[in-house]
């Protein structure tokens, strides 16, 4: 199971980041207003903003392994960790005097990178008989995670309009 959500949530990624770049890149260059300076900054946060949603959903089944496990300690510590150094750094421009919005979001994709490769460290060594990685070749486990997941996204895409709509 866990190879097969990590393969489907690796598809969604590749999806994502295609789909961000084509329609990100384009609405950007079109539509966008902002100083002609900006857009170079403008393009660069959407492509680091894609990297670190991508890297998010790589790192779903990790988390979900580690909450079903029930290793609430390992989560709470690296949760809290990762909150401090984001404190820490955000913090940090308040003195930096080159670009801000390029910084950020640097340090934004880093620490994902960081959190995904502590998760991924931790389930290889508590967890090696369930992540160690095979394709699974039966098609059915993947259209049953995949439903499950079309229906979960159309869920939240439900309650983020119901909550964020009227705004």
């Amino acid at each position: 199971v866990y190879n097969t959500v990590l393969i489907v949530h690796i598809v969604l990624s590749i999806f994502l980041i295609l789909i961000g770049e084509l329609l990100g890149c384009y609405y950007i260059k079109n539509y966008l207003v902002v100083e002609l300076g900006k857009i170079n900054d403008s393009l660069f946060v959407l492509h680091f903003s894609l990297i670190t949603t991508a890297l998010s959903i790589i790192n779903v089944p990790a988390t979900g392994l580690t909450i079903a496990r029930e290793d609430f300690q390992f989560t709470s510590f690296v949760e809290i960790a990762i909150a401090i150094i984001k404190l820490f750094l955000v913090l940090l421009l308040l003195v930096f005097s080159g670009n801000r919005l390029r910084l950020f979001a640097g340090i934004m994709c880093g620490l994902t990178i960081v959190q995904l490769l502590l998760y991924q460290i931790y389930c290889w060594k508590k967890d090696k008989d369930v992540i160690r990685f095979r394709i699974n070749k039966d098609k059915s486990d993947y259209i049953a995670i995949a439903n499950f997941t079309s229906w979960s996204f159309l869920g939240s895409i439900a309650c983020v309009g119901n909550t964020q709509g009227a705004a």
